[in-house]
């Protein structure tokens, strides 16, 4: 509908009124886009997030691993290191 009014305000030849639809129309449209890209970004970010969650879980199974070890297996991997 803007495009209408720049439109009709050039044939005119009202360069007051046809500067100010434009301005108007572009600004809307920036801030549409700009909209766009934020909501864009903070999806990817959450997206980021719960795969990041994802790897930490992995690590601590890895810690479990260790901690379920008895004395005795510890001290004879120590030995073997030692070799």
């Amino acid at each position: 509908m803007s495009l209408e009014k720049i439109i009709a305000a050039a044939i005119e030849g009202d360069a007051v009124e046809l500067n100010t639809v434009f301005g108007e129309e572009m600004q809307n449209r920036i801030s549409i886009s700009l909209e766009e890209k934020y909501k864009k970004a903070m999806q990817e970010k959450d997206d980021g997030e719960d795969e990041d969650d994802d790897e930490d879980e992995d690590d601590d199974d890895d810690e479990d691993e260790d901690e379920d070890e008895s004395p005795k297996a510890k001290k004879k991997a120590e030995d073997e290191d030692e070799d």
